[in-house]
């Protein structure tokens, strides 16, 4: 004799592929919750924040960068909106004489090119690296959390200046620098999920941690363009780096 499939008669709730999905994904989470010490839910709590901050600060830069290099004249020459209100399709025009002829448009830095490719990518990258490797051999030979939080400080302090930066050689060295700082978060924060948590934890842990790229990359953005369009003071973009340097 066949025997007919469950249906909802038999008492059986059929689970689509989204619950299925999220219950895997879901419960390395909460084992890890129900089998480690609240205290060490604390670090990695702390731990989470401190990574956020880092990937706050270092995306700024990307998200106020066209209002940065008009005021500090610094990228390529291009013709771009005047204000948001236009209609106008500024960006078709190649030269000067054709975007001064177009109401709405003004030719201006865009903060790309060259210039641009220098702070956000060699002098952050490569300070960053070889930072990381000087600050992760620290990690075992001193207080790790002594020097988290001195690296935090210290990135914070950066991200302060920037919106202080009156030239672009400015920009370099605070960039310089915040890459430094921002080296020394990880070798510190995973030299601690691993004494925190058993190894049977330790992946999730980790995983929890690196959520601090996805809300710090997506704070960025919703931070960086609410408050350069408050425009306080006149100074939007500087108040971005002064507001995510004590946030």
């Amino acid at each position: 004799m066949s025997t007919s499939p469950a249906s909802a008669t038999d008492g059986v709730q059929p689970r689509s592929w989204g619950q299925i999905c999220c219950g895997y994904m879901c419960m390395p989470v909460v084992d890890m919750v129900r089998s480690t010490s609240p205290y060490a839910l604390y670090v990695l709590a702390t731990l989470l924040i401190a990574y956020l901050l880092n990937q706050l600060d270092r995306y700024d830069l990307a998200i106020v960068v066209t209002a940065m290099a008009a005021d500090l004249e610094f990228g390529t020459l291009t013709c771009q909106l005047s204000n948001s209100s236009s209609t106008a399709t500024c960006s078709s025009y190649t030269s000067l004489n054709e975007c001064v002829s177009v109401s709405g448009c003004d030719w201006t830095y865009s903060g790309q090119g060259f210039e641009y490719e220098i702070i956000a990518g060699p002098v952050f990258i490569l300070i960053y690296t070889f930072g990381g490797l000087f600050l992760g051999y620290l990690a075992d030979l001193t207080n790790r959390k002594n020097l988290l939080v001195a690296c935090l400080m210290f990135w914070s302090a950066m991200t302060l200046l920037t919106g202080f930066a009156q030239e672009y050689w400015h920009l370099v060295v605070l960039r310089f620098g915040l890459g430094f700082g921002e080296a020394g978060c990880t070798p510190f924060a995973v030299s601690l999920i691993s004494d925190y948590f058993s190894a049977n934890s330790r992946g999730a842990a980790l995983g929890v941690y690196n959520w601090g790229i996805y809300f710090g990359y997506s704070l960025s953005y919703a931070l960086g363009n609410f408050i350069s369009k408050a425009n306080i003071n006149g100074q939007g973009w500087r108040w971005v780096f002064i507001i995510s340097s004590f946030t």
